[in-house]
């Protein structure tokens, strides 16, 4: 248990004290340990003031990420709504990969947040198709894909028990990783 001393100087320091009872040659005792735990306090301290201040710039970070995409998400509606019927096919899906891309933004801040323990705690994992967030994850990283050369190559995925969010992260950090850390022919 964590206690309050004094050095032979006067100085406080906080310790541990442990106590055991033992019995030696049917005589009983008390075996106590008191430990300097002055370095683990001011390094507990340090961790918590890290952390306070990590989780006020996932706030502001994420609210200042927040904000363009909200722009982007009500010019691509206002445009759809006003001009959609005008737009031809790739002008089209041009607009719906400004869309998903807006979505899957909204998604990775959430994601943030729920990580550094700010946001909404996560889903209860569910059954999950596996092979539609691979499907969504490619889509998202189609413009990275075609720069690079890439050829991504994704037999059937099952339907695995999962949070489906995280789950993409875990492909996003895959396929992204092996398009960026490769060597010099198309992967």
């Amino acid at each position: 248990a964590p206690h309050k001393k004094l050095r032979l100087d006067g100085t406080a320091v906080g310790v541990e004290v442990k106590a055991a009872p033992f019995t030696y040659r049917g005589k009983k005792g008390s075996l106590v340990v008191a430990r300097d735990i002055t370095e683990r306090k001011r390094t507990e301290e340090e961790l918590a003031k890290i952390n306070a201040e990590l989780e006020k710039f996932v706030l502001v970070a994420s609210h200042d990420l927040q904000e363009p995409l909200r722009t982007t998400a009500n010019a691509a509606l206002l445009l759809d709504e006003g001009h959609g019927a005008k737009l031809g096919g790739e002008a089209r899906e041009l607009l719906g990969f400004i869309v998903s891309g807006v979505t899957h933004m909204r998604r990775l801040i959430d994601g943030l947040l729920v990580f550094s323990g700010i946001g909404e705690k996560p889903a209860v994992p569910a059954a999950t198709e596996s092979g539609a967030v691979m499907a969504d994850v490619l889509t998202n990283l189609r413009a990275v894909i075609q720069e690079s050369g890439a050829v991504v190559d994704c037999g059937p995925l099952p339907k695995v028990r999962a949070d489906p969010s995280q789950l993409e992260q875990v492909f996003m950090n895959l396929v992204g990783n092996a398009i960026k850390f490769r060597g010099a022919a198309a992967p």
